[in-house]
């Protein structure tokens, strides 16, 4: 049990997740190939897909909206070289994470799209 007295929140074969949130928790935490070989399978049903792609875009979306900055003032301070070593170093590494980030949101939402308009779209 948790400090709060409350029992964790514990996932089990034998209570079968929704396909929805099961695709939710695994299109947040794969990799860019593993989100390819996410919406590969014909076979399954392009709406739990799509809803699991939407809210990884929305995921990113919001962590996209924390950055204080874009690339190219980034850029621009990167090369200023009266740039204090602390915010050097901040920028990069968060020039590198916003650039990952921002991969990851234009991967889903290419695939979300193709699946908007593939076959078996609603």
């Amino acid at each position: 049990e948790e400090a709060t007295g409350e029992k964790p929140f514990v996932i089990s074969e034998a209570i079968p997740i929704p396909e929805k949130l099961a695709l939710t928790l695994y299109a947040q935490r794969c990799d860019l190939d593993q989100l390819g070989r996410l919406t590969a399978y014909p076979d399954r049903e392009p709406a739990p897909l799509r809803a699991a792609l939407s809210d990884l875009v929305d995921a990113c979306d919001a962590m996209l909206a924390n950055y204080p900055s874009n690339d190219a003032d980034d850029a621009t301070a990167l090369a200023d070289d009266a740039l204090p070593p602390r915010k050097r170093l901040a920028l990069l590494v968060r020039v590198p994470e916003r650039r990952a980030l921002e991969a990851c949101r234009r991967e889903a939402a290419v695939r979300r799209g193709a699946l908007e308009t593939g076959p078996g779209a609603d």
